[in-house]
Formats: C-alpha cells, sequence, structure tokens
C-alpha cells in the first residue's frame, strides 16, 4: 500500500550521503529491519549495493566492544570506501554512552577518542592515496578530515527505537542529533488490507470448503487483530493495563490457526474412525448372533440324531464284541498250545541236527575208506576160510545191504563177482528201505562195530563198517517236517487271531469314531451356544455405549464441520487473549463469534475455549496441582501449555508459581535474575530438557534470555541449536520455559510482548472466593474440609479411569481381527473393562451424593469467604489510587517482605556512624536480637556465651586438674 512505498522511498534515501534514518514504531511494524524481520532491508539497501550491518549480539555491549565494531565500520566505510548500512536497535542499548557515541556519529561523524594515536597512522596510510588524487594535503589534520568525510557519505545510521514509555522523549531531548540529524520514519499498525494479505497467503495450503470461506477467514483474521487493538486501547483507559498488539501476534494467529486446525481435524477424525470400528464390530457381533441361534438350532438336532445313532451302534459293537472277544479266547488257546508243541519239534530237530552233525564226518570218512577199496582188499577178505568174527559181523550187514544171505559162502561169491566193489562204492545210502534198516540196526548197534575195531583184523572190512548215518537223517527229517507243519499251523492260528483282533479293533475303531463325532457335536454345540452367550452379554453390557457412540459420531461429523469457526476463535483466543481478564475475554471472544456468525463460516453455537482445547483428565490433574477450577484459571493453563511462545505470567498472587511448581514437580529448576548462575540452569534445562521456571521477573528482561524467548533455534545438519551467550548448544524439545512476575499491573514493551505470551494470572473473586471457602472451612471444621478434598481426587481419578477404559474398550474393538465373538481374550477384556466402568460409575455417583452433601454443609461458611474477598478486592483497588497502595491476601509473606527491606535499611543508616571494626559486632547483635525474639536461641545457652563460667559456686566442682587454669575449669564445669 502507500505505507510500505513511503517506506521503501525513505530507504531509498537513506543511501544518499549524509543521510540516515530513524525507524519508530512497535516491533515487527518494519522498523525491525535488523533485528526483528528484515522487510526494508532488501529493498533499501542490498539492492543498491549497500551492505547491511547490525549488531547480532544478544547481550549488553560492553563500551570497549561497542568502540571495536564503530572501528571495523569506520574502516570499511574510510579507508576501503564502502557503502555500509549500521542497523541498530534499543534492545541492544543498555549503555546510554552508546547514544552519545551515535550522536556523534550523525551530527559530526567523530567519535572522540575512538582511535588510539598509535591506530592514526594506519588510516592516514589507507587514504592517503585518494586524498592526493583529490587533492588534499598529506597532513595529518587534512588526512584525518578526508577520512571523516568520507565516512559520513558512506556510512549511514539506521536507529531501531520504540515510541512506548519516556525513553524515546528523554533521549531526543538529550541527543539533538537523533532528530536533526535522521530522516524519522514512522511504521504504523499494519492496515487491514496488509492484514488480508497476508492471511491469505499463509491459507493457500489449508483445505477450506469451497464458496469464498478462505477469503472470509481471511477478513476475520485482520478485524480479530484489530479488535484486540481496540480492547487494548479501552483495557489502558479503563483499568490502566497496557498491552501491545503486534504484528507477531498476528502471525502466530494465521501460523496457530492452520496448525490447530490439522490438529482437531485428525483428532476429530480419528475419534470418530475409533467410534465407527467400534461401532462396526458391534453390528457385526449382532449379525453372528442372528445367524448364531439358527445354527445352535441345527445344531442340537444334529446332536440328538448323533446320539440316537451312536446308542444303536453301542448295541451292535456290544454283540459283535463278545463274539469276537470268544474267538479271540479260543485263537489265543490254539496258539498256546500249537506254540508249546512247535517248541518240542523245535528241540527235536536241534537234536538230531546235533547227532548228525557228529555222524556225517564219520560217513565222510568211510567213504573216503570205501573209495580206497580195491581188488587186493577183496582178495584180502575172501582169503579167510573163515572171517574173524568182527569182519564177519561186517559182511552179513553188507550182505542185508545188497539182500542176499548172510553166511559168509554168499558174501564169499558176492565178493568174487566183478560188480562187487561197484555195488559197494555206489550204494545209494539215501534210500534205503526201512526192513533193511531194521535188519542192519542189530550190527549197527554193536560196540565193535566201528572201522577201528574192524581195522584190526581187516582194512578191507573196515572200511565197510560204519554206524548208520540214514536213521540220524531221517529223524532230523522228520523233526523238521513236523516243525514246519507246527508253525504253518501256528501261523494259521496267529492270523486268525490277527484277524479276530482287526475286527476287534475295527469295531472299537468304529465306536470310537462315533462317540468322537458324537462329543464333537456336542463340543461345537456348547461352544456355540457358549459364544451365542458371550455375544449376549457383550453387546447387552455394551449397549449404551452402542447407543452413545451413535449420537457422538453424529457429534463428530458436525463439530468437524464447525472446525473452520471454532479454530479461528480458538487460535485467536490463544494469541491474544491472556493479557486480558475475564470480561474482556467474554468480549473479544463475543464480538469474534459475531462476526463468524455474520460471514456465514460454520461454528459450534455453544462454542468453548476450554471445551474445545482443554482435555478434561489434563484439567483435573491441574486443579489438584493446585490451579483453580474456574473457567479464568483452566482459559490461563491452556494458554500456558499450548502457547508458541513461553508464558510470562502475572501472577501477583503466586497461583501460577505454585500451580507450575506441582505440575513439573522435582525435575523443575526455580530461578531468579539475581542468582548469578540462572544462566546455568537454563542451559541445563535446553541441553536435557527439563523444565524451568524464572519467578519474580520485573519489566525489564535479561538481554542474555533474548535467544531464549525468541527461540532462536538453528538447524546444522540433523541437529537442532541454540545460541547462548558464547556457547552452542543442543536443543532438546523437552525443554520448558515459564515466567512470573509478582506485579500486579506490570508494563512491558512490545518487543517482550512479542517475545513472550503474557497470561493474567491475577486472581478472581469467585476463584479468590472459592479458595477463602476452603480455608474457612479448613479452620472451622478441618475434617469436611480433608473429606472434600479426598472426595475431589477420588471424583478426579475416577473420570479419568473411565475415560482411559472407554480409551481401552475402542482400542481393543480397533485392533481386533477376524470375528470379535472367536477372540475370547478380547470379550473377557471387554467385559472386565465394562465392569470395571461400571463399578467406577456407581462409585462416582456415591461420590457425587456425598460431594453435594460436603458442599452443602460448607455453603454455610460462604458469606465469609464472600466477605473476606470483597475486602480484599477493596484493598486490591486502591493501587489504583496510588501505585504505594500493594496488598495480598497472603499476610505473612507481605510481613516478611516489609521486616526485611526495613532491616536491611536500619543496619545500612547505622553503620553510616560507625567505626569499621564495629560493624561486624552490630550484625552479631541485631541477629541474636531477632533470633531470640523469634525463640531460636536458648537464653542460657547465649547467657553463658557472653558471660561464660563467671559466678561459678566452686564449691560444689570437682576437683580442678593441675594442667587447667580455674577459669577454665569454671567454664567447663559450667557446661
Amino acid at each position: 500500500g502507500q505505507g510500505v512505498a513511503k517506506n521503501e522511498a525513505d530507504a531509498a534515501h537513506c543511501a544518499h550521503p549524509p543521510s540516515h534514518q530513524a525507524a519508530e514504531g512497535q516491533p515487527d511494524a518494519g522498523r525491525d529491519w535488523g533485528v526483528g524481520a528484515p522487510k526494508f532491508e532488501p529493498l533499501g539497501d542490498l539492492h543498491r549495493g549497500v551492505q547491511a550491518v547490525h549488531d547480532k549480539r544478544d547481550e549488553e555491549l560492553p563500551h570497549v566492544e561497542f568502540h571495536d565494531d564503530l572501528k571495523i565500520l569506520y574502516t570499511e566505510s574510510g579507508c576501503e570506501n564502502k557503502k555500509v548500512v549500521f542497523l541498530f536497535n534499543e534492545t541492544q542499548l543498555k549503555d546510554e554512552s552508546f547514544l552519545e557515541d551515535m550522536n556523534n556519529i550523525l551530527s559530526s561523524g567523530v567519535v572522540p577518542n575512538l582511535f588510539a594515536k598509535d591506530e592514526l597512522g594506519a588510516l592516514y596510510d589507507g587514504v592517503r592515496k585518494d586524498a592526493v588524487k583529490a587533492g588534499i594535503e598529506e597532513t595529518p589534520d587534512a588526512l584525518f578530515g578526508f577520512f571523516i568525510d568520507r565516512v559520513r557519505a558512506n556510512l549511514h545510521i539506521v536507529l531501531c527505537m520504540s515510541p512506548v514509555g519516556e525513553n524515546l522523549r528523554v533521549r531526543c531531548r538529550m541527543y539533538p542529533g537523533l532528530v536533526n540529524c535522521t530522516t524519522i520514519d514512522w511504521f504504523h499498525t499494519w492496515p487491514e488490507d496488509a492484514l488480508t494479505s497476508v492471511a491469505l497467503k499463509f491459507l493457500a495450503s489449508v483445505q477450506l470448503p469451497e464458496g469464498g470461506v478462505r477469503e472470509n477467514v481471511a477478513g476475520l483474521f485482520s478485524l480479530v487483530h484489530l479488535s484486540v487493538i481496540d480492547a487494548s486501547t479501552r483495557m489502558k483507559a479503563e483499568m490502566k493495563r497496557h498491552n501491545y498488539v503486534t504484528p507477531t501476534h498476528y502471525l502466530e494467529l494465521t501460523q496457530g490457526y492452520r496448525k490447530l486446525l490439522e490438529e482437531k481435524r485428525k483428532e476429530i477424525g480419528s475419534a470418530s474412525s475409533r467410534l465407527e470400528n467400534g461401532l462396526a464390530k458391534l453390528e457385526d457381533a449382532k449379525e453372528q448372533v442372528s445367524s448364531l441361534v439358527v445354527v445352535v438350532e441345527k445344531k442340537t438336532v444334529t446332536v440328538a440324531a448323533a446320539e440316537a445313532d451312536c446308542q444303536e451302534l453301542l448295541k451292535v459293537i456290544v454283540v459283535e464284541k463278545q463274539s469276537a472277544d470268544a474267538q479271540k479266547a479260543q485263537v489265543e488257546a490254539d496258539s498256546e498250545r500249537i506254540s508249546k508243541e512247535a517248541a518240542e519239534c523245535d528241540k527235536i530237530a536241534a537234536d538230531a541236527k546235533a547227532d548228525l552233525d557228529v555222524a556225517m564226518p564219520a560217513l565222510a570218512k568211510a567213504m573216503a575208506e570205501v573209495d580206497k577199496l580195491d581188488k587186493s582188499a577183496i582178495t584180502e577178505i575172501k582169503g579167510f576160510n573163515k572171517p574173524p568174527p568182527a569182519v564177519g559181523t561186517v559182511l552179513e550187514a553188507v550182505m542185508i545191504f545188497m539182500g542176499k544171505k548172510t553166511d559168509w559162502a554168499t558174501a564169499k561169491t558176492e565178493m568174487g563177482a566183478s560188480d562187487f566193489l561197484f555195488k559197494i562204492k555206489n550204494y545209494d545210502k539215501d534210500n534205503v528201505k526201512d526192513a533193511v534198516k531194521v535188519k542192519v540196526k542189530k550190527y549197527v548197534e554193536k560196540d565193535d562195530f566201528t572201522p577201528e575195531a574192524v581195522g584190526k583184523q581187516s582194512s578191507a572190512a573196515a572200511a565197510c563198517a560204519f554206524k548208520e548215518v540214514e536213521p540220524k537223517r531221517n529223524a532230523l527229517k522228520n523233526a523238521q517236517k513236523t516243525l514246519d507243519t507246527k508253525q504253518k499251523a501256528l501261523k494259521i492260528a496267529q492270523d486268525q487271531l490277527a484277524e479276530v483282533l482287526g475286527k476287534v479293533a475295527d469295531l472299537k475303531q468304529r465306536y470310537d469314531t462315533s462317540v468322537g463325532q458324537k462329543n464333537s457335536l456336542r463340543a461345537e454345540a456348547a461352544d456355540l451356544t457358549e459364544k451365542l452367550e458371550r455375544a449376549d452379554q457383550l453387546i447387552g453390557g455394551l449397549g449404551g455405549e452402542y447407543v452413545r457412540w451413535q449420537a457422538s459420531i453424529g457429534g463428530f461429523k458436525k463439530q468437524y464441520l464447525d472446525l473452520v469457526g471454532d479454530c479461528l476463535v480458538a487460535s485467536a483466543f490463544l494469541s491474544y487473549a491472556g493479557p486480558f481478564d475475564t470480561v474482556y475475554r467474554e468480549d473479544l471472544v463475543g464480538q469474534w463469534l459475531e462476526k463468524v456468525k455474520e460471514k456465514a463460516l460454520p461454528f459450534s453455537p455453544n462454542f468453548s475455549f476450554v471445551t474445545l482445547l482443554a482435555d478434561p483428565v489434563r484439567v483435573r490433574e491441574w486443579n489438584m496441582q493446585g490451579l483453580p477450577a474456574d473457567d479464568f484459571s483452566t482459559e490461563n493453563g491452556v494458554i500456558v501449555t499450548r502457547g508458541t511462545r513461553w508464558p510470562l505470567m502475572v501472577d501477583p498472587q503466586a497461583q501460577a508459581n505454585k500451580w507450575i511448581r506441582k505440575m513439573e514437580g522435582d525435575a523443575l529448576s526455580v530461578i531468579d535474575l539475581k542468582m548469578k548462575d540462572f544462566l546455568r540452569a537454563v542451559e541445563n534445562g535446553i541441553s536435557f530438557g527439563l523444565p524451568v521456571l524464572l519467578q519474580d521477573v520485573l519489566e525489564e528482561l535479561d538481554p542474555s534470555l533474548e535467544p531464549v524467548l525468541s527461540k532462536s533455534i538453528q538447524k546444522i545438519g540433523t541437529r537442532e541449536v541454540i545460541k547462548l551467550g558464547d556457547k552452542e548448544l543442543d536443543y532438546s524439545k523437552d525443554f520448558r520455559f515459564y515466567l512470573t512476575t509478582k506485579l500486579g499491573n506490570p508494563h512491558y514493551t512490545p518487543e517482550v510482548s512479542t517475545k513472550a505470551n503474557i497470561v493474567n494470572f491475577s486472581v478472581k473473586q469467585e476463584g479468590l472466593e472459592a479458595q477463602l471457602l476452603g480455608s474457612v472451612v479448613r479452620a472451622e471444621q478441618p475434617e469436611l474440609e480433608e473429606e472434600s478434598a479426598r472426595l475431589t481426587i477420588r471424583v478426579s481419578l475416577g473420570k479419568n479411569r473411565l475415560v482411559a477404559l472407554e480409551d481401552t474398550i475402542l482400542r481393543l474393538l480397533s485392533e481386533s481381527t477376524g470375528s470379535l465373538l472367536d477372540d475370547l481374550d478380547l470379550i473377557k477384556t471387554l467385559q472386565q473393562s465394562k465392569v470395571t466402568s461400571d463399578e467406577v460409575s456407581a462409585d462416582l455417583e456415591v461420590a457425587a451424593k456425598t460431594q453435594v452433601e460436603i458442599n452443602k454443609a460448607c455453603e454455610e461458611y460462604r458469606v465469609a469467604a464472600i466477605r473476606a474477598s470483597l475486602v480484599y478486592f477493596v484493598l486490591y483497588d486502591l493501587s489504583r489510587v496510588d501505585p504505594m497502595y500493594q496488598f495480598s491476601e497472603n499476610v505473612a509473606e507481605r510481613c516478611k517482605v516489609i521486616n526485611y527491606f526495613h532491616t536491611l535499611s536500619v543496619y545500612k543508616y547505622t553503620c553510616l556512624g560507625l567505626f569499621e571494626r564495629h560493624k561486624l559486632l552490630f550484625s552479631l547483635l541485631l541477629c541474636i536480637r531477632i533470633l531470640t525474639n523469634d525463640g531460636k536461641i536458648n537464653l542460657q545457652e547465649l547467657d553463658f556465651v557472653y558471660f561464660g563460667g563467671t559466678g561459678a559456686d566452686r564449691n560444689t566442682q570437682k576437683k580442678k586438674p593441675e594442667w587447667l587454669e580455674a577459669n577454665g575449669w569454671d567454664n567447663v564445669s559450667e557446661l
């Protein structure tokens, strides 16, 4: 607009020598070129080739360091012939001598004693060449004059000053160069069109309904900002309270609206989704219940039929099993008998084989001897007229095998035959007739019928004299045959037994299968019935939640649409409402809601800042931690915990201080600006994410806290760092910073209002009335107040538990997969949660009734609380008559302050007339007298310190040691 064009023209004028500028106005309105938001720096300087420089230090500038900075500027602009703009903000002006130097620069360009004598030579050499070209003499005075002229031509001073307070008037009177040698540029409050333009830029990425909603929201932003300015003006006129509204508040409003809208949309959307999911699960369970009823009826019929079939099969199985058992017993008996016979046969076969194993080697040997027989051997036998008895026995046996007579003549005749040897060697010994075996048996059984005995009489006869082998073979063969027969019979019996056992097993399997099917059907029917009962219990138990969730979903949809207007008013309240009291807050909210209605934006008719942004569970915790339960205090709690700027709490009654201490607990570091190492506590809080409370601040804050208040966080790689003094600290997002002041009506500059969120914690009449009522009841009926306190905590914890239980139910429903009725653990947990919820609800009803009775009893003392609060506020109103009148509801604390300052004043005044050696004695006497009055010193011990053992009765003393003096022994005895 026109204001911007004018400011740009003034900035352009500043670039022409010798010109300087004084930018007046609130911070961030455009005047803080190098400190706040450098809005006109590129317009007025950089694009014209002018180097813009401003002091970036946040701490108080020592005078020597300030002169060092000026030397650098003079060298660049004078020796190097560079055009430089020096931007200097009054927040860095902690020494008025700086302004004296600035006044000299503006008026003459010469700062006395800026350069030492030994530094002037370098300056002369720096400008000598250009001075000679310009026709300047090379004398020191001429060169220095040329240097100063060049500095005045190239160095442009831009002072950023605030018109708030008396400082600007005083400085302009004391340093006329600030007015006479500068172009004063007054930066006014942003106009409505500029505010709207900025808002539209921030709202470009916000998803809003069509139909001009975005433009209407942007227009409302500017109206909100201007309405707060008007309210601040009224509050100053009516209550003498100062509040400065800067563009920082407006930017916070636009950014806060965008974030809050996104946050609440996500929150409500998530809550609605959880309820919809819970309802869907319950609906699915209801449908399954309807199906289960039909399935259970069918299963009941099926189970009954299966039980009947099973009983019929059982009868058949019993009959068949009796027959099978009898057959099994017979087969087992046959198997046992056959097994015994088989064992006997096996034993016989073993014996036969053993005999055969003995006879076979002899047979082999005999056959070998037979093979050796020849005609000479036969001739030898034939040569006997009458053979020896053993030889005759052998020949008789041979004749029996040949089927001949057993006499010697026949034997001799047969031996004379040509084929006798052939018949002997090829006799079929394996197929001997039984009759022959019988006849030969008597010979074989003779003891002398052995090759050894016969060989003594005839070797040829010995070859034919061998025991009978074939009977042994036959015995073995018969035994094996009998064994095979028995084994076959045993196998048949075993097969029959296996068949019988298989039949029995088959009968058993059929029976088990039938029983298993019956039991399975019965278990399935029981499971379905149990599942149906659980489903009925679950659906019946969550019936109340089902109805309430349905209503809540409809409410969530309406809330989601109304967020456009609700978030606008809430973000405005969060950014602007902190310094105001209840009356002004209600008036502002009323104005804003009326404008929202005029712009046809959706909003909640019963809008409440606390309802929208305060978590009920968190609020109850705050109340237990000492925050009053009235809406005004709750609003302050929300502003403190949700604001983007660190809270500066106006807390004359120390309510906020006590609340912060209890809320943060032992982790809180409490500091004040009088502590030498208060910055170390801030550094630790920043690095380790700990809360820090800076208490008892006055109207001016230490400049070293500037980076913390302005949150000057830089991102270096993956690190977030903040520079505090000369230290670079890793910034923890868990860090929290609180500031409190006991000043009842502090006047903070716009700079402080911009960097800190000022929150008015001054006690309200209703809040003080409630506190005083508790004090009166505590004094009159302490047991009643204790019971009330216990009930308050009990109710608060119960409500918190109810919220947690409902969250648990919704979470379990949302996390469940598959059928809800199949998850037994989930159903048990849900039922237990519901039972616990009902128990807590019932307990809360009892507690609520008890609380009503207690409150009724306490109300009898409300008259005293009302009168006490009225008296307090009458005293408080006297402070508006004269600032000298300062009162507090905590008289004891006030008396401590009065006693401290009075004692200190008396001490200082008295010390003016005392010798130096007596000052310590006076301090001791004063301290002893105060402690004695407080009852903290034993008078007898004090008398001993004063007088020792003087006046002790030595007659009652014990004998004095020789090495100790009498006075010393008196002192010891007195002790």
